[in-house]
């Protein structure tokens, strides 16, 4: 009996709370507190929230909660009067739970979510809400234990408009998220569109409870595709409250790489193969790290590592290497019609626009090693580049590769502010072969030998014609020994090739020497040195060209070794500009031989050339005294300035 009593009373204890729970609902009028939850909400986020039709709430063992025509106001700069909009929300809750004061939400549903996401001139997003309307001190009272047990959304619009004005579009067909409440793992769903391009997510995350409590790691296992893009996230985040102690494997691919560009809104320029990246991605005490980075597009794989730091100026460093990259993938495909040539009204020298403006909030450093570079138009092994960006300046820190056999370097920088932008470039070649160099320029036959190089030159304009134009500085060539092809120099020795050459048999000459050296001031350039030597004749001269108009003057005299022949030598004078000269041969009698070269130090090795006297019948060997002696050491290369006096180096620059 005594127990039967008792199973009575535990009825009659889980019976009347529900029982009264369900009376209180059946008489509940929920839509007579809509007025104070928009109250409530426009007060605690500053912005107006409207529910367009009455609140509903349906009685049954799970009552369902039912709102329509839901608006939130947008930010009183925003392009569009609402930020989120909700045709229909509705929420069924499970009461039994309520006896141990936890809230069940079986399931919430959403139809008809359009949200307008968008930032001001000035990056301020409109998801950032104004909470002035709080007293000073008083926190938002804490929600109670929630369980959802899923939810589902339909017919989802997000809309981004950027900084730029640029548009993004995210449709969402449907968005579902179940599990079995607040301790156990989430399972993610969602299919639609980016752009127009195919979305689908796959995820499965740690429990919700665990990621409140931010006690331990919260895992996240996520695969996705994006138009033909197809994406896999895995690893923790140690610190979840926090957002800190990331640690995720990344990967990435897609069956041609172009189709990606294009879903970004590039233009590729033809095919570019299959792309794969692998990294992995953690956090620092600065910012975030790519580590073990694997990047393969077509035939090319890139290994290393890079650094993300935020802040006022985010830093981005990058250590890349490959053994070998191909540049076929980003050229334009054969056949393809090339862009129009800019009109140049009559000049050599385009009159194009240069960068007036560099990121100020950026720091860019970048450190790339490539053991061979394919479809470049030269054969280009060992690359090694070291380039920054900071403080209104692009610096090349070190440039050096293998090109053509011979071994080529260069360091430079680009500045702006303060004026019309100013660049500076450094370097030179050594040992490249000038045949092979030539060859994959186009031009063949012409020369064949090594070529030696050295220049320092300078300048400033807002336009590259205006840059040349305040050219300042130095430049050296030579070449030490080769062949020349006979039918260019019959045109600078006035067809006195054909009376030297025995027979008139052979199409090429053995070339002793060439070199030309010349300074720049303000535009101007002035040949210090133009010599070209064989055994049997000696071309030697000068020229001046203004950039500024590209006026062109000169004067090239041949000298046959063989005084008998030296009635056949004619100069040849130069007029005109670069891009319409003007050659005439000079008929009045031959200066005489022997002539000296003005000659004055510029750079380097080239001032061995100012050694050079006479050439003519009086000099059988001009180039005894160049290349008795191996020009010089290799082009220099010296370090970046250092920072003004008091300044200290940048803080991350490597």
């Amino acid at each position: 009996m005594m127990r039967r009593w008792l199973g009575i009373a535990v009825i009659v204890a889980i019976a009347l709370p529900v029982a009264g729970a369900a009376v209180f609902l059946a008489t509940f009028d929920a839509d007579r507190f809509r007025p104070e939850i928009e109250a409530a909400v426009t007060q605690a986020i500053g912005r107006k929230l409207t529910i367009g039709r009455p609140i509903r709430l349906a009685i049954g063992l799970k009552p369902r909660l039912e709102l329509d025509g839901i608006v939130l106001a947008n930010a009183a700069w925003g392009t569009r009067p609402e930020m989120v909009k909700v045709a229909e929300v509705s929420a069924a809750a499970d009461l039994v739970p309520l006896l141990s004061g936890r809230l069940r939400i079986d399931r919430v549903a959403l139809r008809g979510l359009d949200l307008w996401l968008e930032s001001d001139a000035q990056g301020r997003g409109n998801w950032l809400f104004s909470t002035e309307a709080r007293p000073a001190g008083e926190k938002p009272a804490a929600p109670p234990p929630i369980d959802i047990g899923g939810i589902v959304a339909t017919d989802v619009r997000v809309t981004w408009v950027g900084q730029d004005r640029t548009r993004r579009t995210l449709v969402l067909d449907r968005l579902e998220a179940s599990g079995e409440g607040a301790e156990a793992p989430v399972d993610v769903q969602l299919a639609g569109t980016l752009d127009g391009h195919r979305l689908r997510v796959l995820a499965r995350l740690d429990p919700p409870a665990q990621l409140m409590a931010g006690d331990k790691p919260y895992a996240l296992n996520l695969n996705g595709q994006v138009g033909p893009l197809l994406l896999a996230i895995q690893g923790t985040i140690g610190q979840p409250h926090a957002a800190r102690g990331l640690d995720f494997g990344l990967s990435a691919e897609a069956g041609e790489a172009g189709e990606l560009a294009r879903l970004v809104g590039a233009a590729p320029p033809g095919k570019l193969g299959a792309l794969s990246v692998k990294t992995r991605l953690k956090d620092t005490a600065q910012g975030y790290v790519l580590d073990g980075l694997a990047l393969k597009l077509g035939a090319s794989t890139v290994t290393g590592s890079v650094e993300i730091n935020p802040g006022a100026r985010h830093y981005v460093g990058a250590r890349l290497k490959a053994d070998v990259f191909d540049l076929a993938p980003l050229q334009a495909p054969t056949g393809a019609k090339p862009a129009p040539a800019p009109a140049r009204n009559g000049r050599v020298i385009p009159d194009h626009a240069l960068p007036n403006q560099l990121p100020d909030e950026v720091e860019l450093f970048v450190d790339l090693a490539i053991g061979r570079v394919i479809g470049a138009g030269a054969e280009i092994r060992d690359l090694a580049a070291q380039v920054t960006l900071g403080g209104g300046k692009v610096t090349l820190r070190k440039l050096e590769a293998r090109v053509h056999g011979g071994q080529v370097s260069a360091n430079g920088e680009y500045q702006v502010g303060g004026g019309a932008p100013r660049l500076g470039l450094r370097g030179g070649t050594r040992g490249l072969d000038l045949g092979q160099a030539l060859k994959a320029g186009g031009v063949t036959e012409l020369f064949a030998g090594t070529l030696d190089v050295e220049f320092d030159l300078r300048g400033r304009g807002a336009t590259l014609r205006q840059m040349a134009a305040s050219l300042d500085g130095g430049f050296g060539a030579l070449v030490p020994k080769g062949e020349i092809a006979n039918q260019w120099l019959d045109l600078i020795a006035a067809d006195l090739v054909a009376k030297l050459v025995s027979g008139g048999k052979s199409d090429r000459m053995v070339l002793n020497c060439a070199a030309v050296q010349v300074i720049a001031k303000q535009g101007r350039i002035d040949s210090q040195l133009l010599l070209l030597d064989t055994p049997t004749v000696t071309v030697s001269g000068g020229f001046a060209v203004t950039l500024a108009n590209e006026a062109l003057a000169g004067r090239i005299e041949p000298r046959p070794k063989e005084a008998s022949l030296l009635s056949l030598a004619v100069p040849v004078i130069l007029s005109g500009t670069l891009a319409s000269p003007g050659i005439a041969v000079e008929k009045t009698a031959l200066a005489k031989a022997g002539a000296a070269l003005a000659l004055s130090t510029v750079i380097g090795p080239l001032a061995l050339l100012g050694t050079t006297a006479k050439a003519g019948a009086e000099d059988k060997n001009p180039c005894a005294r160049i290349v008795s002696v191996r020009p010089g050491v290799s082009p220099p290369r010296p370090a970046p300035a250092p920072p003004p006096q008091g300044q200290a180096p940048q803080r991350r620059r490597p």
